[in-house]
């Protein structure tokens, strides 16, 4: 049998304390490389991917280089009811949603904008009332979105029944058939901001209809 001398058991509590650090520090490590590796599934709304999550992306791979992300495509509704049942880890979505995971982080919150060709007889317009465009052909976003949700209820306030002509995901094909002169549309002032002035007419619109990010 091996018995400590008296030293040994004087220093006995501090090599127990030295030991249990150590032991403590090898757990905080084993974590902080596990939080640096692995897979990680992003759930993102068709019209939301280049406009937002790009960026965010490409620095999250600088950050975390060896994690592996993949990228579903649905529509807000789904995403909440994914991030719910465990399917993904992370979900960006277009406020409001019917199911709202518990960790919610609003981080985008900016009007609607009415978009217009340049030839539009409202296109001299600044400000223009939501009543305005009650018989005008409307080129929106798809109906799984909360955003069409959100544009309907806000006619259904002002008891109307909007022209929809078109419901898309593709942004390029809503700005399309504006340009075409085919429809009008109301998408984000980011959407707005990025379109060239010569073929497209922005006017503001009131009331305020709110595009949340979260």
């Amino acid at each position: 049998d091996i018995v400590l001398t008296d030293v040994g058991q004087a220093l006995l509590p501090q090599i127990k304390l030295i030991v249990a650090q150590f032991q403590q520090l090898n757990r905080q490590m084993t974590n902080t490389r596990e939080l640096h590796e692995g897979d990680l599934t992003i759930g993102i709304p068709p019209n939301l991917g280049a406009t937002f999550v790009a960026p965010i992306i490409g620095l999250f791979h600088k950050l975390y280089p060896h994690i592996n992300i993949s990228v579903e495509e649905h529509g807000s509704d789904k995403i909440g009811q994914l991030i719910l049942n465990g399917s993904l880890q992370v979900g960006y979505v277009a406020l409001p949603i019917t199911d709202m995971p518990k960790n919610v982080y609003i981080f985008n919150d900016e009007p609607l904008q009415v978009l217009l060709p340049n030839t539009h007889r409202l296109a001299k317009k600044t400000v223009i009332d939501l009543s305005e465009l009650k018989k005008e052909p409307l080129a929106l976003f798809s109906a799984d979105s909360s955003l069409f949700h959100t544009i309907m209820n806000s006619f259904q306030q002002i008891d109307t029944r909007p022209h929809v002509i078109c419901k898309s995901a593709n942004r390029e094909l809503i700005t399309e058939m504006v340009r075409a002169e085919t429809a009008i549309s109301l998408l984000p002032k980011r959407i707005c901001d990025q379109l060239p002035r010569q073929f497209f007419h922005v006017a503001t619109l009131t009331p305020t209809i709110s595009w949340r990010i979260a």
